[in-house]
């Protein structure tokens, strides 16, 4: 890392506990020392020019040193363009239980229609504390959702991409007892990125191979 660039880096970490987070999603990527795969590596996502949302429905949902999920959204929106998605939308949006999922859906909504590679909700999971330590990733299939036989394939779909990345960072796939505004587009997943006790370095080394997953994965 060049001086001046760590010089910055230092400045916001001493700001606060989510300051080198709190970027826009567009310089996220310049900020934040994220492990980048050889180019020869990485998977390019079929269509690059389909849309890709990246948003929170539970924004404010914290990690064990204080960083919040929705700066985890913003570093997998950088992410996601490295890897060669030309539209990225970063929408940090929602608040805190079950009406939080009517709050983000008009958003969702939204973007459904535009036939998206990827609408992709994350979350912090809630899992108790001491149950397991990282930041891996849980995807969750809504039961209640009505597109659920397309659903399901594509999180398996992701889920073989995420374990081929990076194995053993993938706990599984949750099938859980709700629809998760996954009812509006097969393309709309949930992804649980960490946990309560993961900190802002292990989340920010579980976003890449989750990007290169979700271009791999991408219909």
């Amino acid at each position: 890392m060049r001086p001046a660039v760590l010089v910055c880096l230092v400045v916001l970490l001493a700001a606060g506990p989510d300051a080198a987070w709190a970027v826009p999603a567009a310089r996220a990527g310049d900020l934040v020392p994220l492990p980048a795969p050889a180019p020869a590596a990485a998977p390019a996502p079929r269509h690059p020019d389909r849309p890709v949302l990246v948003y929170t429905t539970h924004r404010r949902e914290r990690y064990d040193d204080g960083a919040t999920v929705g700066a985890a959204a913003a570093l997998l929106a950088a992410a996601l363009r490295q890897v060669g998605f030309r539209r990225v939308t970063l929408a940090l949006g929602g608040g805190a239980g079950p009406l939080a999922y009517l709050q983000t859906r008009a958003t969702v909504a939204r973007y459904a229609w535009q036939n998206p590679a990827w609408l992709v909700d994350v979350h912090r999971d809630d899992v108790a504390p001491g149950v397991y330590r990282g930041a891996q990733i849980l995807l969750v299939v809504g039961t209640r959702n009505v597109l659920a036989w397309r659903s399901l394939p594509r999180a398996r779909a992701l889920a073989a991409a995420l374990e081929a990345e990076a194995p053993g960072l993938l706990r599984g796939i949750y099938l859980g007892p709700g629809d998760y505004n996954q009812d509006l587009s097969p393309a709309a997943v949930l992804v649980e990125l960490g946990n309560r006790d993961s900190t802002r370095a292990e989340v920010a080394a579980a976003v890449p191979p989750l990007a290169r997953a979700l271009a791999a994965a991408a219909p």
